[in-house]
C-alpha cells in the first residue's frame, strides 16, 4: 500500500510548491517524489469550471417569485417564499428535486439579453430574481462582481466570483 508522507516540511511555515512529496511504498527500495506545484497543476486539471464554487443542495417546494417551476443554471436562488438571496444554482431541477447551489467563489450566472456586462461591474440581483448590474451601494441583494465583460443580445451564462 503506497503512502503519501511529506518530506522535510516539519516545520514549514510557507509554502512555495517547490516542496517535495514523497510516494513511498515499503516494498520497493526507490521511492517517488514530485513537487506540490505540480500536484496542484495536476489536480487543477481534473476539474470543472463549475467546481470552482463553494456549493451546498437545495430544495426547492415552492415555484421561483416569476411564477416559474423550475429552477435553471445560473438562476439566482432564494429563501423560499422571501428575497433573501442564497446563491446561483449550478443544475437544472424540477421542483422538488434538490440541486446544488453555489454560495462563494465562481460560477456562472443568467444575465438577460437586455443588461450589457462589463469586468469588474457589482452582480446584484433585482425584485424579479433577474441579475442586473448595481452600483456599488446595494447591500442585501449583492451578488458579487463580475469577471468578465459581455455584451447583450441574447440571455447567456457570465462568470461572477460571489460574495462571501
Amino acid at each position: 500500500m503506497a503512502q503519501l508522507r511529506i518530506h522535510n516540511l516539519t516545520e514549514a511555515e510557507e509554502v512555495t510548491g517547490d516542496e517535495k512529496l514523497v510516494l513511498d511504498d515499503s516494498s520497493f527500495s526507490n521511492a517517488l517524489s514530485l513537487t506540490l506545484n505540480k500536484l496542484a497543476t495536476y489536480i487543477l486539471s481534473k476539474t470543472e469550471s463549475v467546481m470552482h464554487a463553494e456549493t451546498m443542495y437545495y430544495n426547492g417546494f415552492t415555484g421561483l417569485a416569476d411564477g416559474g417551476s423550475d429552477y435553471v443554471v445560473g438562476a439566482p436562488v432564494c429563501v423560499e417564499e422571501s428575497n433573501s438571496f442564497v446563491g446561483i444554482s449550478l443544475d437544472d431541477a424540477a421542483l422538488g428535486e434538490p440541486f446544488r447551489v453555489a454560495y462563494a467563489g465562481k460560477c456562472q450566472v443568467l444575465v438577460k439579453s437586455d443588461v450589457d456586462v462589463v469586468a469588474g461591474n457589482f452582480a446584484i440581483m433585482d425584485d424579479s430574481h433577474e441579475i442586473k448590474i448595481g452600483g456599488g451601494t446595494e447591500v442585501i441583494n449583492r451578488v458579487g462582481v463580475f469577471l468578465e465583460t459581455s455584451a447583450g443580445g441574447e440571455d447567456r451564462l457570465v462568470w461572477v466570483l460571489l460574495k462571501l
